[in-house]
């Protein structure tokens, strides 16, 4: 509904009629040198704010408000695996809500693998382990849904479960030699959607929105404009 009156406003001015509009809202609030008008569209942007709270709760950062969801909410489960609740909080139901998306450039950098959980994390090459072999992997390593990377792991070796199991088998395969566990050093949250890997609201909005083909022409209009309105 504001987004429709913001709208209303670029065509119509203060009379804020609906009717008239020239260019989609979508095309408008695409930057400047992708051919709009550089104004974020607020759900995109209102998202990725929500993300920077799922950001510091898979990051592993010291806070009051992390340390209750992990005990009220988490209680020691992925934040990938849990099921919404029906009676719960309107922020909560919200972060649950974007995390598919999140998920897709969240990683972890594994080092002792004491925080990454090993079926839901993606922390391994192929991705997450659940993703790509399914519940049935869990019942064939005899582990459970919460189990962190750090259970497989013995001194700076893997220690993979034993046993005639093809998916145990291929996950053995397909693990590279550089992949090492290292106990002293702690797992580090990744953020693929920005080249320092550290996560901002920013970059999560250009994640989401999906960037356009650049206009090589564009900065060409935006100089004349300003050159007319010193006129």
């Amino acid at each position: 509904e504001i987004e429709g009156i913001f709208s209303a406003f670029l065509w119509k001015g203060s009379d804020l009629k609906h009717s008239g509009a020239k260019v989609s809202w979508a095309s408008v609030c695409n930057p400047k040198d992708e051919g709009g008008l550089g104004i974020k569209r607020l759900f995109d942007w209102n998202k990725a704010a929500v993300m920077k709270h799922l950001w510091n709760l898979c990051s592993f950062k010291e806070s009051l408000w992390i340390k209750w969801c992990h005990m009220f909410h988490l209680k020691n489960r992925s934040i990938w695996s849990i099921q919404t609740p029906q009676d719960c909080s309107w922020i909560w139901r919200k972060l649950l809500k974007v995390r598919d998306e999140f998920r897709m450039w969240f990683k972890v950098a594994m080092g002792s693998g004491l925080k990454t959980f090993i079926w839901y994390d993606s922390w391994h090459p192929i991705g997450s382990l659940i993703d790509k072999y399914g519940f049935r992997i869990i019942r064939d390593s005899n582990s459970n849904h919460n189990e962190k990377v750090s259970a497989f792991i013995e001194g700076v070796e893997w220690k993979w479960p034993r046993g005639p199991s093809e998916f145990i088998s291929d996950l053995i395969r397909v693990t590279p030699i550089s992949l090492r566990p290292n106990p002293s050093k702690a797992d580090l949250a990744v953020w693929n959607g920005s080249p320092n890997g550290r996560f901002s609201i920013s970059s999560a909005w250009h994640c989401l929105r999906g960037a356009l083909p650049k206009i090589p022409w564009s900065h060409l209009i935006w100089l004349l404009s300003l050159f007319l309105s010193l006129l």
